[in-house]
């Protein structure tokens, strides 16, 4: 999963040499762009029509994205630091499909967040994100 409205960030540049590598090793890749391939992030209450039954229901876009999760064996996220946070984008993705109903679909998998940052090490020592940025 990525996320950059710009075609020519250091976001996607880095996703695509990353997935280059995972190539070159033989392993199949499925890239979710959420600025290219039409990703609604907005949470409505169609995403909630049966709440609080057992066996949920899900929209038709959240359950695909579901799915694809639940194939898979790894998941890379690749994004952009934006005021502390992940990006709008990013952020409705994961309210919408890292739901309950899916956290129980699985019970193990291998998440890796890759989170592009920038500032000076004092800016990043003010907040104390140093340690936590590599």
């Amino acid at each position: 999963v990525v996320t950059h409205p710009r075609e020519d960030s250091l976001t996607l540049a880095v996703m695509n040499r990353f997935v280059e590598g995972l190539k070159e090793n033989k392993h199949e890749v499925d890239i979710l762009d959420l600025d290219r391939d039409g990703y609604n992030p907005v949470y409505s209450a169609a995403d909630e029509l049966d709440w609080n039954t057992t066996h949920k229901q899900y929209a038709p876009e959240t359950r695909k994205e579901m799915d694809r999760i639940a194939a898979a064996d790894a998941l890379v996220f690749v994004f952009p630091l934006w005021w502390y946070s992940v990006p709008s984008m990013l952020k409705g993705y994961l309210d919408k499909v890292w739901n309950k109903g899916l956290l129980q679909e699985f019970t193990t998998k291998q998440v890796l967040w890759m989170c592009l940052a920038g500032g000076t090490k004092e800016h990043l020592i003010k907040y104390e994100y140093h340690d936590l940025v590599t």
